[in-house]
């Protein structure tokens, strides 16, 4: 008898657990938990539709590669600004942090507030271990007219360049364009036609060498 109550106890509590709706956060309240020391110091963390997300570690390649881009970014600074894996507000339930975020100039350098979606001109995304962030953040882009979005995708070592955000037929937000790049092939901003950035090749090793 006391197994077949310990077993509707447990369908019980299942039920009762499911029964509960995940919590939504606004940007408001995410920075208010973030201000009361909730989370680690060097955790990474986003707020993507009201959840909050964790980010995959940094690897070397990932790090690599947005270092190769940072520099040759540099060269937009007089017109824009590069941010590095800063927050970017696209509505009042999502604050990514991509690798990369060419914004509008502002004076001050946005101090009184993260770039909003109308100020990003590119966003660029690496994506070493999966492609988490192009199935759950591409569509968001899309949805928030994000002009232009770079995937440096280096599981199959290539760059996914996206542009004319729209609404598909289904309903989802998505890109009118895609094309893909291969290391060596050069790439190059809508924004800044002038700036012309060569693919690196960041494949894996092959360990037997």
């Amino acid at each position: 008898m006391s197994k077949v109550l310990e077993q509707v106890e447990r369908e019980e509590l299942s039920a009762f657990i499911s029964s509960f709706t995940p919590r939504r956060f606004s940007v408001e309240e995410y920075h208010r938990i973030g201000k009361a020391g909730i989370f680690g110091e060097d955790e990474r963390i986003e707020l993507i539709s009201g959840r909050i997300r964790r980010m995959s570690p940094i690897g070397s390649r990932h790090s690599a590669c947005v270092s190769i881009l940072n520099r040759k970014l540099r060269a937009v600074e007089e017109k824009a600004i590069v941010r590095i894996q800063d927050p970017i507000i696209l509505n009042d339930e999502t604050e990514p942090q991509p690798d990369i975020a060419i914004v509008k100039f502002k004076a001050n350098d946005y101090a009184d507030s993260h770039p909003h979606a109308g100020d990003v001109l590119l966003i660029i995304e690496v994506a070493d271990t999966s492609l988490e962030e192009r199935d759950i953040k591409l569509p968001r882009y899309a949805d928030l007219m994000i002009p232009e979005v770079w995937i440096f995708n280096l599981i199959d070592n290539i760059v996914e360049i996206y542009t004319e955000p729209l609404i598909l037929a289904n309903g989802i937000p998505g890109y009118l364009m895609r094309k893909d790049f291969k290391p060596g092939e050069a790439i190059t901003p809508k924004a800044f036609p002038d700036l012309e950035i060569v693919v690196p090749n960041l494949a894996k090793e092959n360990p037997s060498n």
